[in-house]
């Protein structure tokens, strides 16, 4: 993964946090019923956008981290033995 981004654990605690607030969200439009003017938009609109957007964010990431062979683990490897004094002499 990216050394100046999130680790792959605090990813897997915004994924959690993000399904649970999800989770919340749904349960209470369940039982409270869908809100109707500018409750709307700040408890669907604003509440799902951030939740989901934080959801869809970190599963992502967390996709990518997982596929060697795509974005940063490729060429971070490469150029590691270079720097590592690793020329002939």
């Amino acid at each position: 993964m990216n050394r100046y981004g999130p680790s792959r654990g605090e990813l897997w605690g915004r994924l959690g946090f993000s399904l649970a607030g999800l989770g919340m969200m749904a349960a209470a439009l369940s039982v409270r019923g869908v809100p109707s003017g500018p409750a709307l938009v700040e408890v669907v609109g604003l509440a799902g956008a951030f939740f989901g957007g934080t959801a869809l964010w970190s599963g992502w990431r967390l996709w990518q981290a997982r596929d060697p062979g795509r974005g940063e683990g490729r060429g971070s490897s490469e150029g590691r033995g270079e720097s590592e004094g690793g020329g002939e002499s």
